[in-house]
């Protein structure tokens, strides 16, 4: 029976060479497979310029499901170690196994749960202002967001990072630590690669002496810059500051003479966008999130694309990434 067992689950086992983080494109890999730092080339495609004019999009803090913050539940959605780093999802019914576990065996493999809040608070040990202060040093977030919901999302994007990094995760820091420093591998709190820090120093000249002040220069200066706390808050006011450039300058994916509404809600699920639909199908565009890395390269197989960029409502609603930045929005004040 132990066979057939191992013989069941070896049909779904995934490699193990891909992150659920992964930045970059990879040998083979189709363009829209890629995660965190994926910026639209508009330069190909005809583009329509955003409205300057925040939309019409409730702040943080008047969401109602937002305001109540929830206690961390005793009981833990997990998986088992072996099916983290193997791939091993249930293909078949879609979903991942889930079993109750404790906040410590849970931690074996999300080695950071439970300490989001001491963790996040590293970034702003020396800089209690630190995210103020980066959300400021890039003054056009200043048309889309407001001081408050711009440091509330800069939070809850590294809080939902942290509270999802895992062990795979901790190997690529401890490589670079070493200094073994794969450009493609997302580091630190914020799960940002060296390829996506070098080309933000080359975009915003202000990060780059940013990081010289803080000593980070020379060779894998950027890998070391991730891996600093108190360098975060900068690197991720970068980041979104590339996802407002690529955002103003496009058209929608999903709708093709429409202009993207940039809100904070488009900017956590541009930070990783994991929506895909069939681009075939107007009336039944099945819609859907995917987060397992493999899976992807099955969408693109079928024929289905990666909905970015966007800020579609069926979208943004579909985003598991997205849902997962909420929950985080409830614990901070």
């Amino acid at each position: 029976m132990q066979a057939n067992w191992r013989e069941t689950q070896a049909q779904h086992m995934l490699g193990q060479d891909e992150s659920a983080t992964d930045l970059f494109y990879k040998p083979g890999a189709a363009k829209e497979a890629t995660e965190k730092f994926e910026l639209f080339d508009s330069s190909k495609e005809d583009t329509l310029l955003a409205s300057n004019i925040v939309p019409n999009v409730a702040p943080v803090e008047q969401i109602p499901h937002l305001q109540a913050v929830a206690p961390e539940a005793d009981a833990i959605i997990a998986r088992d170690l072996k099916q983290d780093y193997h791939g091993l999802r249930n293909i078949g019914l879609g979903a991942d196994v889930v079993r109750m576990t404790s906040p410590g065996s849970d931690r074996l493999v999300f080695p950071y749960r439970g300490t989001e809040d001491a963790r996040l608070a590293e970034c702003t040990k020396t800089n209690p202002q630190a995210w103020n202060d980066a959300f400021h040093a890039f003054p056009e977030l200043g048309k889309y967001l407001s001081e408050q919901d711009g440091s509330k999302l800069m939070r809850a994007l590294v809080r939902n990072e942290l509270h999802n990094y895992d062990v795979k995760d901790r190997m690529g820091g401890n490589k670079s630590n070493h200094g073994q420093v794969p450009f493609d591998e997302t580091l630190g709190y914020s799960q940002i690669s060296v390829d996506g820090v070098k080309m933000f120093e080359l975009q915003y000249p202000k990060l780059k002496e940013f990081l010289e002040c803080k000593g980070y220069t020379g060779k894998n200066h950027e890998a070391q810059a991730l891996q600093d706390p108190t360098c975060t808050p900068m690197i991720v006011a970068a980041k979104l500051q590339t996802e407002v450039d690529a955002l103003k300058n496009s058209h929608d994916k999903l709708h093709s003479v429409k202009p993207i509404s940039i809100t904070w809600r488009t900017l956590a699920y541009t930070y990783n966008s994991d929506v895909y639909y069939n681009p075939k199908s107007s009336t039944n565009p099945d819609i859907h999130a995917n987060v397992i890395p493999k899976a992807k390269e099955l969408e693109h197989l079928r024929g289905y694309e990666k909905a970015y960029p966007t800020s579609d409502e069926r979208v943004l609603n579909k985003s598991e990434h997205l849902k997962n930045v909420e929950q985080q929005l409830a614990f901070l004040r």
